[in-house]
């Protein structure tokens, strides 16, 4: 009797035990569920998260990284000048057509002044975005020669001595291809050269003026009948005159295109591109008179 006692004692306990064991297991497989829903939950989403910033980081890091790639390689407007009670001086770089384009003086000063805004352009990018036509043997009794207007492209080839030349329409097209952050190039032909010291060379802005060789005389030479507009070469094998018009264009030997960058009480100083003059001075009478006989031609770039 006393033995079938401790037995059911001992199962009684040992179910006690069991009991307290499932409860204790109930409890930890509990915890571990909440663990797992909770903890590996907010552990996903810090996952997601932090590869979410740091794609965030990644692409403002690569935005940057373009935006001073840019800012590095171009900065338009970025300049400095110097004003005083005497005059305005700009510094602006100088460029010898001689080495680059003998018959391109309105090309190396348009360069000068790209330079002079920070723009890394090269003759061939020039070039490259300019309106380019040339005369053509025609059979006519009166001319022998037809071809665009200078007003509409460049007429010659500016790589050797025998090219004519261009006026501020076309630098203005070919600048507007090349100009960016806002800039445009700005035909301000008509004003004075006092008008343009005040406008533009006070604010910092040099000007292209058209003037001439060694600031002397200009004189009719070729004249050529005019193509139809838009045409800037005739094929060889179509000289019908249905691309040609009755209106002739002459040619104003000595024409010539430099940079104004400077004046004082006396004088307005130039960069000269031609055989590599350097900076130039004249009394502001000469530099007038030349400039009023290429017709008060002029661009600037604001």
């Amino acid at each position: 009797m006393e033995n079938n006692y401790h037995s059911r004692h001992d199962r009684k306990k040992h179910r006690k035990q069991i009991s307290g064991l499932l409860v204790v297991i109930c409890c930890c497989v509990g915890i571990l569920v909440a663990c797992l829903k909770f903890g590996v939950f907010n552990l996903e989403k810090s996952v997601e998260d932090s590869a979410s910033k740091g794609d965030t980081l990644s692409e403002e890091s690569s935005q940057k990284s373009s935006e001073e790639a840019e800012t590095d390689d171009f900065s338009p407007g970025n300049i400095s000048w110097e004003k005083d009670e005497n005059g305005v001086h700009l510094d602006v770089p100088y460029l010898n057509q001689d080495d680059l384009l003998p018959s391109g003086c309105e090309l190396v000063s348009s360069l000068m002044l790209l330079e002079y805004y920070h723009y890394t352009y090269t003759v061939d990018d020039i070039i490259d975005n300019l309106d380019m036509g040339n005369l053509s043997e025609i059979d006519d009794p009166n001319y022998d020669y037809a071809g665009p207007s200078p007003e509409e492209c460049f007429v010659g080839n500016p790589l050797n001595g025998d090219g004519f030349g261009c006026f501020p329409p076309v630098i203005q097209k070919m600048m507007n291809r090349l100009l960016k952050g806002g800039q445009q190039a700005v035909d301000t032909s008509g004003e004075s050269l006092d008008d343009l010291a005040k406008q533009y060379l006070d604010q910092g802005k040099p000007v292209l003026i058209w003037t001439t060789i060694s600031w002397g005389a200009a004189y009719p030479s070729d004249t050529w009948l005019l193509t139809k507009p838009g045409v800037y070469s005739i094929p060889e094998e179509d000289v019908s005159s249905s691309l040609i018009t009755d209106q002739t264009y002459t040619w104003p030997a000595n024409e010539h295109c430099v940079v104004f960058v400077g004046y004082d009480e006396d004088n307005f100083y130039f960069n000269d591109p031609y055989a590599d003059s350097g900076m130039v001075s004249y009394s502001k009478e000469q530099a007038n008179q030349c400039y009023e006989t290429m017709g008060h031609r002029s661009l600037a770039v604001e």
